[in-house]
This record gives structure tokens, C-alpha cells and sequence, in this order.
């Protein structure tokens, strides 16, 4: 909040902007559009400050009663392409027969309504139907006059963002309207699908009201999604059961550990029972299944040729109940043979019954499923769960149903719904000092009602933004009398959670002071996608990749694989002078995983905070100088359902200086901080491999990937939770000379210190100290006569993570890279290039001290003609040359994986002038 009035601290940029934009686009080998002049590196050399704000930057409310609607790059036909192949235009005409136009229909939602009308009979009734044209097609209508006015919107709508807290989403199908008035502005949105006569329909409603009184904006927020059956009296934003709805015949419930990794055992159960209908059913004794979490299926069938247990694959992820596995083994336990559908011996040492079911405990990695039947019970209405239970605890429910009662086979008999967490244990309990009872209801989800109140200030000095919401979903158990479906009589019941945030900054002469205060309880939940890079699409399902902080020009491709093949280019010739690894990376790590926070994708909804959590952060900054500046600052938070806590104490000293003299650009960073960090955050990062291969070894990846991928698929990677309890230093230098003409400078050193308090590594003592260092020196000249440029270059690369503790290297890795490249202007569209990277007894050169295997040398030459021309509009590029590329490893153990490749390559580009012209 206001940092472009106070710059403290430097955004790093993304390791692409090594240097400025270069005379001559680099050398490329044949997969690489590099070649094509006039390609080049976007310019980056400004510095932006980091914010010390811990919240998550987020897209603002916009009202587009006030401001011009714009759609998202490549989404602005209006009508579907296939829509128009299919359909010729037609005259449309209005109720009143008036004629209205002659084209396509976009939209059509109706909603009809008769007492005694029923959908399933022959009248032709439309009880609840709509079309919308979703191909990235819009229509927009608005209209005003002085202060008031209006937008309208059907079709992909753009981003919908209501508020942080309530509804944030990518690009949306529906319908919207912004309306302005003189003393307020209001935006409502409605969207329908899935729309079936007898399961219903979903519906999506979203409302916000807001203000403005001078510095002061007042804002209410509210949202809906939820099923509705229009041929049904009783429907409401609660939303009911689809009328599909199996009748449940087993009920699972699970016990495990929250927090297996903590090194202490798990909770206690004792008298776990099933209330059917009100009353306690002891009765009902569930079997009880005890087994590892990870732990196998083992339906299938043993091989007859080979003896092997070939497992049957039916689940899918750690959220799904083994539910076959437990039906087969009390199955098993009644006495019926299923030696022919599962491995018996693994089925029974897998899943133990467990004889005391009174009282149950059990180890961190250990998970116990109580199985109720309820197939025999004539009517239920409603069901929960009673139990003692103490210590760090969860538990969470599903529910098994036929689906074909003929067949034999249970993973195709029956169905089972995704496991619900349901309760958890506040805080890590371990004394089971939290020991009592709880009771939970089972039911299926019908609706989600969340609404929230939003302040921001701007006053004397003075900036504020906070907001308050609450969410409520709803439950129904799908009840049934005499096993046929009743499902509107049984109860309704709601799990409710709430969230909320608050930020004051006040600024003052040459500095500021701010405050943090935040909590997002594990039971709350709302319509907020995680779409961190702001694009159209979610981050799950985004198919251009997520790069954050990694892909400066926008174009899709990471920074670090311009060329778009499947590998990085700081492992491939040339590219790889403008390019560090990800480890080269440097910003401010607020959660202490090592990752830095401008780059971290986290795959959670894009709350302001992180999800069951609840802290604060108290900060100050002041200016010394024009170009010193001093923040510190204390941050603390914990998860409220979790065990995991951190706090840190912080001060960040920075000095930044621009365009003195030759010295272009001199950031210097340290920050200094003390770390009690054990909250587990897990990652995202892009999958890039240290691994070096020929020419021919690219050739022969498959088509896909090689033209057309635009990057590495994103690797979870888990915390690794090096900040227990630690003091950490941290310094970051960069300068960046241009001493001569034509001579430019690059320096980066980069020093992290992290004296551990409590050492997660293995083999290393209590105490001790990691070292990360790293460090990147280039140098590059170009000289020009004429049509003929020479450009030298060389670039050194080092990083090395020392264990103090135990005197090892962890990792020790060098690089020594020398490039010369050469150019001459044939004709006025045609340029012979030559260049080469390592030659004679100067070799590209890659050391690995830690792991001696992988050192090697390598010899690149390449030489190549360009044509360029225009045809009917079109550019038109040419690149036809010669590669010989030589990799020898310096252990005769990789003797094998030495080569020595020529190739021969012709590339044809065909592109627009304007179109996608780097800025």
C-alpha cells in the first residue's frame, strides 16, 4: 500500500533480464526462434520496489458502469466460428412480434412457472432452459445520461472479482450488470448450468453494493452458488439434494492425525457411534479397519503365468476412501470366499480389523476407518457421529452407494463420494488435555452462502483497507422411508466459518509505519479462484502455464525457455548467457520455504492471507538518505487448526543508485531476521533439470514437445522446513557497468547464512549452519564496422550450500562460459552469422564438486543465413545452417554419454509485423 511513494526494497527481476536488449539477437541451433531478427530480450532494468505488506496483491473492484469493459487478450468474438458454420443468420422478432434483427441468438434464458405443469409431459413446456454463446464471445449494452448509467454483459463476461474474500474468478460465462448512480454503484451477476428437468440446475448469484464518501469506500458483498429444481416447490439460496441422489448403504467415517509429521503420536477414540434419526444406535457396530495412510489396494488378480498380484486401479488421489478394499474384507470376515477378486494374504495383512473398537489409538501414519452398514435399515432421515476424542485429531466422512447391483465385482458395484473433512483438533494437542466429546452430521452438499462488508480509508496521511466475511454450507442427508427417496424431509444443517482482514499504513516525512492483523478459519471457503498469474484462466486448468515472476514479456513461455522446447535454456548453447537457474533467484521469503515470494505458486485459493491461519505484522520503514532506507518489522502467525507456527523478527537494509556515470544500476540488499518457522509450505515450481543432451538427442523428443511446449510441467516440491528456529543473514549485490561504449557489466553476489537452532538435515547435528552462496560475473562487448559485428562474451557462474555442521558440500557447482559471435550483412534482408561457444583449450566448462559425475566439457559451433520477406502482408523468415556440438564428460564412467553431433537445419517462420512487437 503506497509503495510507489516510498521505494524501500527492489522487486527482483526475473533471471531473463541479464542484460540490456542486445545489437544482435543470439545464435540459435535449429529449434530455437532466436535466429530471427529482429528477436530480442525484454528490457529490464528499472527497479521496482518489494512491498512489505505480507498481503497478496489482488486485482481491484471495478464497475464497469464506470469504466470501459475490456475482455481478456483473444477473447472478443462475438459468435462462435462453428456457430456461424452451422447456422445461416435469420430474422429474430420481439414478443410482440416486432422485427428485432437478423443474424444469431447469443443468449436465451427462460424461467416458466404454472401450477400443476410438470416438465415431463407433452405440452412442450420450457420449465427452466438457457443458451449462452461461450466461445469467447461477448455482447455488451450500455446506456447513461449525467450521473447515471448502465452495462450490460452476456456471454464470457471477463474476471468477476466482487471483493478478496468473497468472489474472485477467472474468466466467466454469464450474465452481468454494472449500474451507477450519484451516491453509489451496484454489480449483480447470474450464471446457470448444467441444467437437467429432473436433477435441476446450478445457480450462481452475486451481488455487490458500494460507495464512495470522500477518502472513505463502504462496500457489502454476497454470493451465492447452489442447486435449484424449477418443477419443485421450496427452493432458496440453500440450495437442495439432486433428485439422482443415491440412498447411501455404508457410511465411513475416518480418523487420522492432523499433523503426522510433528514426531508425536496420534489422537484417542473412544465410543464411536452412529445417531440415526435422533437416536444413538448402538446397534449399529461398524467394523473397524486400522492401516497405513499410504497404504495399497489389493483387489485385482494373481497372474497364472507369472504368480504376480496385478492391483486394480479405482481411486484416484488421497481424498477417496480404499472403499473396495473394506468391503471385500468384511466381506471376507462374513465368511464369503473373494480370493478370485483381491490378494487375500495382502488384503488381510493390509487391513487388520481391529477387535477393542471402544477405544482406538494409534500412530501418526496410521488412519482408522469405521465402517457402518446401513443397507438393512428401512428409513433414515438423518444421521451423525458421536465420540470421546483427544489429541491432535481429524476426522472426516464418505459415503458408499450402488451403482449395479448385478455386479460382482465391488469397484464396479459401488461408488464412493470423496472423503469430507468434517473436525479437527485446535492446535496440535498432545497431553490430551482437549479429551470430550463431538458430534458431527452427515448429509450431502446442497449450497454455499457467503457474504462480507469491505472498508478502505485513504485520509491525512492515513490508508486503510479491511474486510469481514462469513460463509455457510449446506447439508442435507439424502433420506429415504421404506427405501424410497424422501429427500426434501430431512433436515437442513450448515457448517459455518469466517474470515477476515485489516491493513493501516500511515505515512510521515521520510518514512511510514503499517500494521497487519488477519485470520481465514479452516471451515471458511468461497468463490475465490487461484489464479495468481491474473490470467483467463484458473491456475489448475491454465494451459499456457503459471510462471510468476518468470515470464516478463507475457508471451506464455517461461523466461527460462524462450525457444519453447522441452528444455531450459541455461543448459542449451548461447541461449543460456542471458539465463540463471531458478536457484540464482533472489526476493524476500516471508514463509521461509526458500522460495522467493514473488515467484511462489502455492496452488491454494487466492485469499489475502493463507487459509487456516491467523496472525499479525507490525512494520516500520524510514528513508536515510536518497538512497539508504531502513525497515524492520515483526510477523507472526498460526494455523488454527494445524500445529504449525512462525514468527520472525526482521530488518532490511537497502541501498539502491541509478544512471551515475557509467554505473548504470548498484542494488545492495541485506536482510537480517529471526526465523521460528514450522508451518509446512508446500510449492509449485516449473520442473527444470540440470540434464545436457545433443542435437540429435532433442530431435528425437516427440513433435509436440518440441515445437509448440510452452514450457515444463509444474513439480510439487515440499517445505523443507530449514527455518525451526533459526537467525538468518542474508546480502544481495548487483551492479550493472557500462565502462566503455559498447562494453557492458554484470555482477551478482548473493550470500545466505541460516545458523540452525533445530537442523532438519539428515546427518547433521542439533545445531549448526547452511551456507548458500551464489554469484554470476558477465561480460560483453560488441564492436561494429560497418555491415560486420564481432561480439565477444563470457559469463562465470557459481553456487555452493556448505553444511557447517557436518563439513560437506551439498551442492558445488561452477560454470565457465566463453561465447564469441559474428555477424555480416550479406544484403539488405539477408545475414551470415558464425559463432562459437567453447573452442581449443577453451571449453564451455560445467564443474559439480559435490557430484563429480556430472562435470563435463562442451565445444558448440554453429553458423547460419537468414532471409527475410514479405508476402501478401505476411513476414516471412528463413533460417537455414550447420551445428557441431561436442560434450565430453570428465569421468571415464560417462564415457557413454560423451558425443559429438553435426547437423544440418532449414527453419520457415511466418508472422505480423505488430503482431505480439516486444515492448
Amino acid at each position: 500500500m503506497g509503495g510507489e511513494n516510498r521505494k524501500i526494497v527492489r522487486r527482483n527481476r526475473s533471471l531473463v533480464a541479464v542484460l540490456a536488449a542486445l545489437c544482435l539477437a543470439p545464435l540459435s541451433n535449429w529449434t530455437q526462434i532466436a535466429e530471427a531478427e529482429p528477436q530480442r530480450r525484454l528490457q529490464r532494468e528499472e527497479i521496482t520496489p518489494q512491498r512489505l505488506m505480507i498481503r497478496r496483491d489482488a486485482i481491484g473492484y471495478k464497475n464497469y458502469a464506470v469504466n470501459h469493459f475490456t475482455n481478456y487478450a483473444n477473447h472478443t468474438i462475438p459468435i462462435s466460428p462453428r456457430l456461424a458454420d452451422n447456422y445461416h443468420p435469420r430474422g429474430f422478432y420481439g414478443p410482440l412480434g416486432n422485427e428485432q434483427i437478423t443474424g444469431f441468438e447469443f443468449l436465451n434464458w427462460q424461467e416458466l412457472r404454472q401450477p400443476g405443469l410438470s416438465c415431463e409431459d407433452r405440452r412442450g413446456a420450457v420449465c427452466g432452459s438457457n443458451y449462452i454463446q461461450r466461445d469467447g464471445g461477448v455482447i455488451v449494452a450500455n446506456d447513461g445520461y449525467g450521473d447515471w448509467g448502465y452495462r450490460a454483459l452476456a456471454g464470457s463476461t471477463g474476471r468477476l472479482h466482487l471483493s478478496p474474500l468473497t468472489v474472485s474468478f477467472a474468466n466467466q460465462s454469464g450474465l452481468r450488470i454494472d449500474l451507477l448512480t450519484p451516491k453509489a454503484q451496484f454489480t449483480g451477476y447470474a450464471r446457470r448450468w448444467g441444467h437437467n428437468r429432473k436433477r435441476g440446475s446450478q445457480l450462481l448469484l452475486a451481488n455487490r453494493a458500494q460507495t464512495v464518501i470522500g477518502g472513505l469506500t463502504l462496500a457489502l458483498n454476497w454470493a451465492s452458488y447452489h442447486r435449484y429444481i424449477s418443477t419443485l416447490p421450496g427452493n432458496n439460496l440453500k440450495g437442495r439434494l439432486d433428485r439422482e441422489t443415491k440412498i447411501p448403504d455404508w457410511i465411513i467415517v475416518r480418523v487420522r492425525d492432523d499433523s503426522p509429521d510433528d514426531g508425536h503420536s496420534g489422537p484417542i477414540v473412544q465410543d464411536l457411534q452412529l445417531v440415526v434419526n435422533g437416536e444413538k444406535r448402538p446397534d449399529l457396530v461398524p467394523y473397524v479397519i486400522r492401516h497405513r495412510t499410504a497404504e495399497a489396494t489389493q483387489i485385482g488378480r494373481i497372474s497364472r503365468e507369472t504368480g504376480s498380484f496385478r492391483p486394480t486401479r479405482y481411486i484416484d488421489g488421497a481424498h477417496n476412501p480404499l472403499h473396495a478394499d473394506y468391503l471385500y474384507r468384511i466381506a471376507h470376515e462374513r465368511g464369503e470366499d473373494v480370493s478370485d477378486r483381491t490378494n487375500l494374504p495382502g488384503l488381510l495383512k493390509s487391513f487388520p480389523l481391529v477387535s477393542n473398537i471402544h477405544t482406538v489409538q494409534f500412530d501418526r501414519d496410521e488412519q482408522v476407518v469405521f465402517v457402518f452398514d446401513l443397507s438393512a435399515e428401512p428409513s433414515v432421515i438423518s444421521t451423525a457421529v458421536e465420540a470421546l476424542a483427544g489429541n491432535d485429531y481429524e476426522f472426516s466422512w464418505s459415503t458408499v452407494r450402488t451403482i449395479n447391483e448385478r455386479n460382482r465385482n465391488y469397484v464396479q458395484r459401488y461408488d464412493a463420494r470423496s472423503y469430507y473433512p468434517v473436525r479437527r483438533a485446535l492446535a496440535d494437542v498432545q497431553d490430551n488435555s482437549n479429551f470430550g466429546r463431538i458430534r458431527f452430521q452427515i448429509g450431502d452438499f446442497t449450497g454455499n452462502f457467503f457474504y462480507s462488508a469491505e472498508m478502505s480509508l485513504v485520509m491525512l496521511g492515513f490508508e486503510m483497507h479491511a474486510e469481514y466475511a462469513r460463509s455457510s454450507q449446506y447439508f442435507r442427508y439424502p433420506a429415504h422411508v421404506g427405501r424410497e427417496k424422501t429427500l426434501d424431509d430431512s433436515p437442513r444443517f450448515s457448517k459455518p466459518g469466517d474470515a477476515y482482514f485489516a491493513n493501516l499504513v500511515r505515512w510521515f516525512g521520510h518514512g511510514r509505519f503499517g500494521a497487519e492483523l488477519f485470520k481465514i478459519h479452516p471451515n471458511f471457503i468461497s468463490l475465490v479462484d487461484d489464479n495468481e498469474d491474473g490470467d483467463a484462466y484458473a491456475d489448475g486448468w491454465d494451459n499456457d502455464g503459471v510462471y510468476l515472476g518468470q515470464d516478463v514479456d507475457r508471451d506464455g513461455y517461461p523466461d527460462t525457455n524462450r525457444d519453447g522446447d522441452p528444455f531450459p535454456d541455461y543448459i542449451e548453447p548461447f541461449l543460456m548467457f542471458d539465463v540463471e537457474p531458478s536457484e540464482f533467484s533472489y526476493g524476500l521469503d516471508r514463509n521461509n520455504n526458500d522460495e522467493p515470494d514473488f515467484r511462489e505458486d502455492d496452488r491454494e485459493r487466492d485469499y489475502p492471507y493463507n487459509w487456516d491461519e491467523r496472525g499479525y505484522h507490525f512494520f516500520g520503514q524510514l528513508d536515510l538518505s536518497p538512497h539508504w532506507s531502513l525497515a524492520v518489522g515483526h510477523y507472526r502467525a498460526e494455523e488454527i487448526a494445524g500445529a504449525g507456527k512462525s514468527k520472525t523478527n526482521y530488518a532490511l537494509l537497502t541501498y539502491q543508485r541509478e544512471g551515475v556515470d557509467r554505473l548504470r544500476t548498484l542494488f545492495f540488499e541485506n536482510n537480517l531476521r529471526k526465523v521460528k518457522d514450522d508451518i509446512p509450505d508446500r510449492y509449485y515450481v516449473i520442473a527444470e533439470e540440470r540434464r545436457f543432451s545433443s542435437i540429435y538427442q532433442r530431435y528425437s523428443v516427440h513433435t509436440a514437445m518440441t515445437y509448440g511446449a510452452r514450457g515444463f510441467r509444474p513439480t510439487s516440491r515440499k517445505d523443507p522446513l530449514s527455518y525451526r528456529d533459526s537467525y538468518v543473514n542474508e546480502s544481495y549485490l548487483e551492479a550493472r557497468l557500462q565502462p566503455l561504449s559498447g562494453l557492458s557489466l554484470v555482477q551478482k553476489l548473493r550470500l545466505r547464512l541460516n545458523w540452525q537452532r533445530k537442523s532438519q538435515l539428515a546427518g547433521a547435528r542439533a545445531r549448526g549452519r547452511l551456507d548458500y552462496w551464489t554469484s554470476v560475473h558477465s561480460i560483453n562487448y560488441t564492436w561494429n564496422c560497418g555491415r560486420f559485428t564481432l561480439e565477444p562474451k563470457f559469463k562465470f557462474l557459481a553456487l555452493r550450500l556448505t553444511n557447517q555442521g557436518s563439513g560437506r558440500f551439498i551442492r558445488s557447482e561452477y560454470d565457465t562460459i566463453p561465447i564469441v559471435q559474428a555477424s555480416f550483412q550479406l544484403m539488405k534482408r539477408t545475414t551470415f552469422r558464425f559463432a562459437l561457444q567453447g573452442w581449443g583449450p577453451l571449453p564451455y566448462r560445467f564443474d559439480d564438486r559435490a557430484r563429480r559425475l556430472e562435470s563435463f566439457e562442451r565445444r558448440t559451433t554453429i553458423s547460419s543465413l537468414t532471409m527475410r520477406s514479405t508476402y501478401f502482408g505476411y513476414d516471412l523468415v528463413t533460417i537455414t545452417g550447420l551445428e557441431k556440438d561436442h560434450l565430453r564428460y570428465s569421468s571415464r564412467v560417462r564415457k557413454a554419454d560423451n558425443f559429438h553431433t553435426v547437423s544440418f537445419f532449414v527453419r520457415a517462420l511466418v508472422g505480423f509485423s505488430e503482431y505480439g512487437r516486444l515492448i
